[in-house]
């Protein structure tokens, strides 16, 4: 995942208790849970955490105009392509539907999830 993916399940975290939508104990426990989660998927060999360089950002913007999606979306995509990922996880159908039409294995978490798993080592 890119480094600037952190940033955004941060940001969105923040946004849901700034507007007072997760009260305090479930901000902090979700953000331990998400930075818990992805030290293990870390420590296992089953993700990393990519800056981004000129590359990406160039493969990023590419992708915006192809497949007219969101820059963070983009940034997966493209971050999973240049470092040769073996699989991309997430929940976002529309962001599995881009990875898998630029020949990226994707698959949803949420309704895929023995599919995916059968793919880690």
């Amino acid at each position: 995942m890119s480094l600037w993916n952190v940033g955004e399940v941060l940001g969105v975290l923040d946004t849901y208790h700034s507007r007072r939508l997760m009260d305090e104990n479930t901000f902090r426990q979700s953000l331990r849970h998400f930075l818990a989660e992805s030290q293990k998927m870390i420590r296992l060999g089953n993700m990393e955490i990519i800056p981004f360089t000129a590359e990406i950002l160039a493969e990023a913007y590419a992708l915006i105009l192809r497949h007219h999606i969101y820059q963070g979306d983009a940034l997966q995509v493209a971050t999973c392509r240049t470092e040769n990922c073996r699989l991309l996880v997430s929940a976002d159908n529309r962001l599995i539907e881009v990875a898998r039409s630029e020949k990226i294995k994707a698959f949803n978490i949420e309704t895929e999830r023995n599919e995916a798993e059968r793919q880690l080592p």
